[in-house]
C-alpha cells in the first residue's frame, strides 16, 4: 500500500472515497505516464482529503484554489478556460502550468484588472490586499480541483461549477473568494463525514496520531495499555482530554478507524477466486477457521454493540434477565467496550476503577460540595481495587451461566419448532444420562430465578404456562451467550495480568498513586 493510500485508509476511508481518490491517482496521459506526481502532490492531496493539511485552518488549500480559479478565469478569453487548465490530459508540472498561462496571456492578455504574472507565479490585487500563488504550488491545487470535481462519481461537479461562476462574478474583493471557499469546505466536510469512519476535523484524532507517531514513526503498531495512560498524563491539562474516559473513548475510536483501514486494505489486496495461478487467482477457502490470535493487532476489534442493547429491546425486554443494580451495573461498562476492553485490560481496569471517581470530582466542583469531599476523592482511597473488580466479574459470570441454563430450560419447554437452532442435534455425542443431568440443572436454574419471565411464566411441573415469553428467550439467548463470552475473555486477560509482577493488587496500588498525583495536578488549584 502506498503512502498516500495509508493516509487515506488510516482515517477509515470507505470504498467510495478510495474509488474517488484512485480515479485521480491512476489517471494517465496519452502516452501512459501518470498525470500527477505521487510524491509530493498526491501525498499532500491525501492529507487534504482527510483534513490533515492546511495548518491551523484546514480550509486554506480551498482558499488558495479559489484564488487560482479567479486568476485562470481572468487570463485570456478562450472558452472552457478552467477545463483546459485544470483538467487537461497532459502531465501536470510546474513548467506545464507556466507554459499554459503564458500561452493564454500571450493571445489576449488579462481580461480584468489587478492580475500580475511574475517570475515566481501570479499575484492578484484585491483593493488594499494582495494574494500570490507560486507556479510550484499549482500542480497541488490542480490535483485538488480534479478530486473535488470527481467526488462521488462527479456528483459535486455541477455545484462546484456554479460556486466558481458566482465567485468570479464577485471576485473584485476577497469576500467572494472567502464565500466560495466556505461553500466548498462545507461540502467537503459532509463528504468526509459520509465516507471517513473517524471524522478528521476532530482534533482528538490528530493529537493521538501525533503522539503515537512520536513513539513509533512506523504506524500502525499495536496500541498498548500504557499508551492511553501516558497520553492522558501529558494532555489532561487542557479541556479536551481532562477526563480519562474521554481519552479511552478517543483511543477506541482511533483503533476502530485503523481497523477499518486494515480491513479495507485486506479486501483490496485479496486475490480473485479461481484456478488460474498465472492470472493471480487463489483457491477458495476450505471452510476451516484458524484459532484467533490475541496479538493486539487492529483486526481484533471490529464493530461492537453491547449485548444489553438487545436485552433492552422487545421481545427480550419483556424478560428480566438482569437486575439493574446488583447484576447489570457491575458489568455494563465492560459490555459497552467488549473486545476493546479485552485487548486493553489494564487500560479498561483504570477506567472502571478510577473513572467514576474523576466524574465524582467534577460533580463535587460543579455543585460546590466542599474541599473535604474533593480531597477524599483525589486520594483515590475509595476506588475499587483490581482484585475486587476481578471477583465481581467472576460473580457476574456465575449469574450469566445460570441464565444460560435457565434460558435453555425455557427454550426446551417451548417446543423444538420455536427454537432458532436444535438444542440437541442428532450428531452430538452426548448420552441420555448426561442430557438428563443438563436438563435437570437447567430446570433448577430456571426455578431459582424469581423475576419476570421466569417464576411467573412456569407451571408447577416446570413447563412454560405463558409462551408469550418464548420470543424473548430465543432472542435473549444470543445476547446472554455474548455476555458470557466477554466475561470469560476479560477474566482470562485479568489472569494474565495477575501473573505478571506485581500482580493485580500491586498494579492497582501503582495506578492509584499515578491517578492520585494526576488528579492533584488537574484539580488541586480548585481547592
Amino acid at each position: 500500500m502506498t503512502q498516500m493510500e495509508q493516509i487515506i485508509q488510516g482515517a477509515g476511508a470507505s470504498a467510495q472515497l478510495l474509488a474517488d481518490f484512485r480515479a485521480l491517482a491512476e489517471a494517465t496521459t496519452m502516452d501512459g505516464a501518470p498525470r500527477h506526481a505521487p510524491r509530493p502532490v498526491l501525498n499532500w492531496l491525501a492529507r487534504v482529503i482527510v483534513g490533515r493539511e492546511g495548518g491551523p485552518n484546514r480550509d486554506t488549500p480551498l482558499y488558495e484554489l479559489c484564488h487560482l480559479v479567479n486568476a485562470i478565469e481572468a487570463g485570456g478569453d478562450g472558452p472552457d478556460r478552467l477545463l483546459l487548465f485544470f483538467l487537461r490530459g497532459s502531465r501536470v508540472t510546474r513548467q506545464a502550468c507556466i507554459n499554459h498561462i503564458d500561452a493564454a496571456l500571450g493571445a489576449t492578455g488579462w481580461q480584468r484588472q489587478g492580475f500580475t504574472r511574475s517570475d515566481d507565479g501570479l499575484s492578484i490585487q484585491y483593493g488594499d490586499s494582495e494574494f500570490s500563488i507560486n507556479f510550484g504550488r499549482m500542480p497541488f491545487l490542480i490535483a485538488l480541483y480534479e478530486f473535488l470535481c470527481g467526488m462521488e462519481d462527479y456528483a459535486f461537479y455541477g455545484e462546484l461549477t456554479g460556486i466558481f461562476e458566482t465567485m468570479v462574478a464577485e471576485a473584485g474583493t476577497t469576500k467572494g473568494i472567502q464565500q466560495a471557499a466556505n461553500a466548498i469546505a462545507r461540502r467537503l466536510r459532509r463528504y468526509r463525514g459520509a465516507y471517513l469512519s473517524f471524522a478528521p476535523q476532530n482534533e482528538r484524532f490528530e493529537a493521538i496520531y501525533g503522539f503515537l507517531r512520536e513513539r513509533n514513526p512506523k504506524l500502525p503498531q499495536a496500541i498498548m495499555d500504557d499508551d492511553i495512560l501516558d497520553f492522558w498524563r501529558h494532555h489532561s491539562g487542557g479541556d479536551d482530554f481532562r477526563l480519562y474516559r474521554t481519552v479511552f473513548n478517543a483511543f477506541v475510536k482511533f483503533i476502530q478507524a485503523l481497523d477499518v483501514a486494515a480491513t479495507g486494505s485486506a479486501a483490496e489486496s485479496a486475490g480473485p477466486i479461481g484456478t488460474d495461478r498465472a492470472g493471480g487467482e487463489v483457491d477458495p477457502p476450505d471452510g476451516s477457521v484458524d484459532e484467533p490470535q490475541d496479538n493486539g493487532a487492529y483486526d481484533t476489534y471490529g464493530d461492537w454493540r453491547t449485548p444489553f442493547s438487545v436485552l433492552d429491546e422487545p421481545p427480550a425486554a419483556g424478560i428480566k434477565f438482569f437486575k439493574q443494580k446488583g447484576e447489570r451495573a457491575p458489568i455494563e461498562l465492560l459490555m459497552e467496550y467488549g473486545p476493546q476492553a479485552i485487548a486493553l485490560p489494564r487500560a479498561f481496569l483504570r477506567l472502571d476503577s478510577f473513572g467514576p471517581t474523576q466524574s465524582a470530582i467534577t460533580t463535587d466542583l460543579q455543585v460546590k460540595r466542599g474541599a473535604a469531599s474533593v480531597r477524599r476523592r483525589i486520594s483515590c482511597a475509595d476506588c475499587e481495587t483490581y482484585p475486587a473488580k476481578q471477583a465481581g466479574f467472576e460473580n457476574a459470570l456465575v449469574h450469566v451461566q445460570n441464565l444460560q441454563k435457565a434460558t435453555l430450560h425455557a427454550l426446551n419447554n417451548g417446543g423444538a419448532e420455536s427454537n432458532v437452532v436444535a438444542l440437541h442435534p442428532s450428531g452430538l455425542d452426548i448420552d441420555a444420562s448426561a442430557m438428563g443431568q443438563i436438563a435437570d440443572d437447567a430446570a433448577r436454574a430456571f426455578r431459582a430465578l424469581t423475576r419476570k419471565g421466569f417464576n411467573d411464566a412456569a407451571s408447577k411441573d416446570g413447563a412454560l404456562k405463558d409462551e408469550s415469553y418464548m420470543d424473548g428467550f430465543r432472542v435473549g439467548a444470543g445476547a446472554i451467550l455474548s455476555i458470557a463470552a466477554q466475561l470469560e475473555g476479560f477474566l482470562a486477560a485479568l489472569s494474565r495480568l495477575d501473573a505478571m509482577e506485581p500482580g493485580l493488587a500491586g498494579q492497582h496500588a501503582d495506578d492509584q498513586a499515578v491517578f492520585r498525583a494526576q488528579f492533584t495536578r488537574i484539580y488541586g488549584d480548585a481547592l
